[in-house]
This record gives C-alpha cells, sequence and structure tokens, in this order.
C-alpha cells in the first residue's frame, strides 16, 4: 500500500467567553494544539467516545495537545471570567513515519 501523507495543517483564532461554549470549526485531524491567550483561565471541554464530556481548565498562556481525535469540532472552550482568543493549531499525528 502506497502512503498517503494526509498532514494538512491549519491554524486559526477562536474568540471565547464566559456566556457560551464555542465549539471549534470541524477540521479533520488527529490532534490539536490549543494555546489560551485570554488574560483569564479557559475550560475546554473534548468530546469523548462515548458521547461524554472531559473538561480540562487551561491557564492564561498555556498550550495542551488534544491527540486521538477525528475532528475538531469534538473540542469547545468558554472562558471563566473574561473574552478573549485561544489559538489552534490541527495536524494529523506529528510522530507519523511511512510504512
Amino acid at each position: 500500500m502506497a502512503f498517503t501523507n494526509n498532514n494538512t495543517c491549519r491554524s486559526f483564532n477562536v474568540g471565547v467567553n464566559a456566556s457560551t461554549w464555542t465549539q471549534l470549526s470541524s477540521i479533520e485531524c488527529s490532534e490539536a494544539i490549543i494555546v489560551n491567550k485570554t488574560s483569564d483561565q479557559v475550560n475546554i471541554n473534548i468530546e469523548d467516545t462515548d458521547d461524554s464530556f472531559k473538561n480540562f481548565l487551561l491557564d492564561d498562556n498555556d498550550s495542551f495537545t488534544f491527540r486521538g481525535i477525528t475532528n475538531c469540532d469534538q473540542i469547545s472552550a468558554k472562558s471563566v471570567f473574561s473574552s478573549g482568543s485561544i489559538y489552534v493549531r490541527t495536524q494529523f499525528y506529528g510522530s507519523l513515519m511511512q510504512r
């Protein structure tokens, strides 16, 4: 089987606020790197395989890589107190090796 590199990377920012959950864009990927630049803590929800949600708290200027997803829209974000932007980079698994 021929190797196909699907590693199309996308970078974008998303405005978040404290009143509503913001679902990230629908982009096919296997991992998403999120950087919090809101000057506030941000709650991150990620949809699990059993349709439940796991919650993460990301401090200002922190980043986290979510792996094992199939689409970026499995992730939602909401700031704790104020509004601001989070930065997202989607990609396929960073250590993908050719067989």
